[in-house]
């Protein structure tokens, strides 16, 4: 039997176990001494002391669902919570989930196909008995106890992906299934995690450092989740041992995304194949108003070659009437403490391109190759637990057509050769917080807050004149207790034609979610995004849409100078279990104006589009997020259907980040509507 005491929000447990061993001695003691107070008092006062705590006995077949966390015993346990507080129990669906899994296991184990397709597929592991936060706290916390000591030696330890947790070690997989699927896998090489490591032996502790290495690896496709473990060294107070705990996800990954049933693809990705942390896969394309109907991509990625945080990409695809072959190698910028990084891609593409003469559409073929490559070297200001950079980066982008169309100057000017030399200056002060329920559903999540700025400037070479650029940006994120998470990112930027302004295009775009509401037992966050923009010049033929903020808006010929839209969404964490899938019921409000003036109120229209949906988070399988949602278009374009739906399988929404990108012409594909 165990005892457990439990507060709410912050848990604390002691008590006995089933075979009389002290779960914990000093909180122990703790118990005792409270009901000897509590026993002393009504001595004292010959009268039944009023209770201050309410008792629950638990089995592994219920669970406890308090206002802000879920307790999921994994034995008999006596709880004892403070009186008055809210609280209900349920069957335990766990078990259940466990029950289902194991008996589709041994179904499939009958066949060679079902083996081979449930190993594929399934993922199983039962849940930790822990509490989830949803508080936003610093990466760097869980170090800085022991900023300065020596690292003494690295260890590294690879739990079960079925079954395991890298917050207990200890725990093996007890069912079939489990240790029929770990004996399979193939887990992440141990080299591969040291090419990874950020520190060595005989490094002093930097917290930012480790949270740092901690978010690089949990951010590696083949790795679900990684604890970096400090122990001090007993015989030497200034040393600490490193421990480095990851759990692998299963690398096969199935998407899929549809908008009709003559419009869809599938996809296929295995990320971590043999656990060499290489990729490859590709997707299917089917549309039935394409010619030919059918169409393939196929791509491979390595990352990290040889320890140099160079990652490598090939991608082919022949889709329709396209073909492209894209070889690029890549490193970014991945902490305050790396110095160089930069980008080479180069490709060939063969497509056609439709250019509208009045009524009539004319559609050319042509082949272009580019190059494209750029370069930064960042400087750390200040000391070595310091989080500010200063970089500077240059870019170099080229396209040249080998078929095309006639050109002139004033003719077919998305024909036109061109050469971009592009510089920026930036100053990065960023660090992350830790936390859950956000975009995913109880696992860790990294969210950025800091300042970012930046300063663009370059000359673009096009085949018959040439101009200078000048741009900025400035990104600014912070949690609020009790008010929630910001984001905000301002750009402006224009070419200079004769010293005169020309093709200036302003955007401001805010990010904003709540802290974690509580319904009843159900948690629950806002989400809103703002973004307002406008071109800055009478020269600017800009194609200022939407883009993905209308969904499922048709929004061909639909263009102006300004615009404004505000996204709305409301997503509801429920207890639901089924089956290992954990539910997230969200419904969404979009709308927006948009103008042909600089002027948004002028002369605009309003589109909007509201509806819901459900997306369905199951660890157990090697696909992520299932999103399925339907909505109502009031204004809908290009007389397309006011009621839409929409189904893929991938990744959940993601947070804006504040990282420091390349040298670029900021909303090129508003100020060039007709880019390739």
């Amino acid at each position: 039997m165990k005892i457990t005491f439990f507060e709410g929000y912050k848990t604390s447990f002691f008590g006995c176990r089933r075979d009389g061993s002290l779960n914990n001695p000093a909180f122990l003691l703790i118990y005792i001494a409270v009901l000897l107070f509590s026993h002393t008092n009504a001595f004292a006062q010959k009268k039944p002391a009023t209770p201050t705590f309410d008792t629950i006995h638990i089995t592994p077949e219920n669970v406890v669902i308090f206002k802000d966390s879920i307790l999921i015993p994994q034995s008999d346990t006596i709880l004892l919570i403070k009186k008055g507080t809210k609280y209900r129990t349920r069957k335990n669906p766990y078990k259940k989930s466990e029950a289902f899994y194991d008996s589709l296991y041994y179904k499939s184990d009958n066949n060679f196909f079902g083996r081979e397709l449930y190993t594929m597929l399934v993922k199983y592991k039962p849940q930790d008995q822990e509490v989830v936060s949803s508080n936003h706290t610093d990466a760097s916390e869980p170090f800085d106890a022991y900023l300065g000591k020596t690292i003494s030696s690295i260890h590294y330890k690879q739990v079960d992906l079925m079954e395991g947790s890298v917050d207990d070690t200890s725990r093996l997989a007890v069912t079939d299934i489990g240790r029929f699927i770990n004996k399979t896998h193939v887990n992440t090489r141990p080299g591969i995690l040291k090419n990874y490591t950020l520190v060595k032996v005989g490094d002093k502790v930097n917290p930012g450092i480790l949270s740092d290495n901690e978010r690089v690896i949990r951010n590696l496709p083949g790795i679900e989740d990684v604890r970096f473990l400090l122990v001090p060294d007993p015989d030497n107070d200034d040393m600490v041992k490193l421990i480095i705990v990851t759990q692998d996800v299963f690398p096969i990954a199935i998407t899929a995304q549809a908008s009709s049933i003559t419009n869809f693809q599938l996809g296929f990705w295995n990320s971590n194949t043999l656990g060499l942390n290489f990729g490859f896969g590709g997707q299917v394309y089917f549309d039935a108003d394409e010619a030919p109907v059918l169409g393939y991509d196929l791509g491979a990625k390595y990352g990290n070659i040889k320890g140099s945080f160079i990652d490598a990409e090939l991608t082919w695809l022949d889709a329709f009437v396209s073909q492209r072959l894209q070889l690029k190698f890549s490193k970014k910028f991945l902490t305050p403490q790396t110095k160089f990084g930069g980008e080479l891609d180069v490709g060939w593409i063969d497509d056609v391109y439709g250019i509208g003469v009045e009524d009539t559409v004319y559609e050319w073929n042509y082949t272009v190759n580019y190059q494209d490559v750029w370069a930064g070297r960042s400087f750390l200001l200040g000391n070595e637990q310091s989080r500010k950079n200063l970089i500077f980066s240059l870019r170099l982008r080229r396209e040249y057509f080998i078929d095309r169309p006639y050109v002139a100057r004033d003719s077919n000017a998305v024909f036109h050769d061109e050469k971009y030399y592009l510089g920026k200056i930036a100053y990065s002060n960023l660090s992350y917080y830790k936390s859950s329920l956000i975009r995913s559903y109880g696992v860790t999540e990294n969210v950025p807050y800091g300042m970012v700025c930046s300063l663009t400037f370059g000359y673009t070479d096009i085949e018959f004149f040439g101009r200078t650029y000048l741009g900025g940006r400035l990104a600014l994120g912070k949690y609020f207790t009790d008010v929630g998470y910001f984001s905000g990112n301002v750009i402006l930027g224009t070419f200079l034609d004769g010293g005169k302004p020309s093709q200036g295009i302003f955007e401001t775009t805010l990010f904003y979610y709540t802290p974690l509401m509580h319904i009843n037992l159900y948690g629950a966050r806002s989400f809103f995004t703002f973004r307002y923009r406008r071109a800055l010049t009478n020269d600017i033929k800009a194609d200022v849409n939407f883009g993905d903020k209308i969904r499922d808006l048709d929004q061909r010929n639909l263009t102006g100078r300004s615009l404004l839209s505000l996204n709305y969404e409301f997503v509801l964490f429920p207890s639901w279990y089924i089956y290992g899938f954990r539910f997230a019921p969200y419904v969404f409000a979009d709308m927006g104006l948009i103008s042909s003036s600089v002027d948004v109120f002028y002369q605009s229209s309003f589109y909007s589009a509201f509806g819901f949906g459900i997306r369905l988070g199951n660890e157990s399988f090697a696909f992520n997020t299932i999103n399925l949602s339907m909505g109502f278009l009031p204004q809908g374009l290009n007389d397309q259907s006011a009621i839409f739906y929409h189904f893929d399988i991938g990744q959940p929404p993601l947070i804006p980040g504040l990282d420091v990108q390349r040298p670029h012409i900021y909303r090129e594909e508003v100020i060039f509507p007709t880019s390739l």
